[in-house]
């Protein structure tokens, strides 16, 4: 599995491992977005050439501030930054570019 998507999934953190700005937690990677919290999926293997694995992402809007305790959740940064705290820069016809979370780390129980 490539490492970006192994780190987070061995990684757990509760609502105190996150620096506060008022209401909203945030990300400790980039330190500048809100995280939110949805329900974690494990990544999906997808056989054929170049074997993929793909990971449900779930949209910004979806996210909830605080976990709810039911099932599997993972934290997420709203504006998606990578590992090193950067955000991917998109490039395109559009003006308006769909900009995804991207995982941080499990929610510790």
């Amino acid at each position: 599995m490539h490492n970006d998507m192994e780190k987070p999934d061995s990684l757990f953190l509760g609502p105190e491992d996150f620096l506060m700005d008022g209401p909203d937690r945030r990300c400790p990677r980039c330190q500048d977005c809100t995280v939110g919290v949805a329900p974690y999926h494990p990544p999906v293997e997808f056989p054929g050439p170049g074997i993929r694995r793909m990971r449900f992402i779930p949209e910004a809007a979806s996210l909830l501030s605080e976990p709810t305790g039911s099932g599997d959740e993972a934290w997420f940064c709203k504006s998606g930054c990578d590992e090193k705290g950067e955000h991917p820069e998109y490039k395109g016809r559009g003006k308006a570019h769909l900009q995804f979370p991207s995982l941080i780390g499990r929610v510790r129980k």
